[in-house]
């Protein structure tokens, strides 16, 4: 909800980044919306632009999603493992 709510208007898609407020053009380059966009103008417009910094963003991004996703599959195989084990097997 936070990356809707604030990456969308801070991703400078409808106005130009470096017109947006001072904390807002820093903050929207470091949400995915904000990366995805910039990462995509420099490719297009700006071919001799480095890319480096939407693409680390993008993959930080994507590395901590997939670290949420195995640590919350972790935990609910450790609770059904333990439900398991504590309800007596009925023959």
């Amino acid at each position: 909800m936070a990356l809707v709510a604030f990456g969308n208007p801070t991703a400078g898609s409808s106005i130009a980044t470096p017109l947006l407020a001072s904390p807002w053009d820093v903050l929207g380059q470091l949400l995915p919306p904000g990366a995805a966009l910039s990462l995509a103008r420099n490719i297009v417009y700006h071919v001799d632009i480095d890319i480096t910094r939407p693409l680390v963003v993008l993959s930080a991004y994507a590395l901590a999603g997939g670290l949420i996703m195995v640590c919350t599959a972790l935990i609910r195989q450790r609770k059904t493992a333990t439900r398991a084990a504590a309800s007596p097997a009925t023959a």
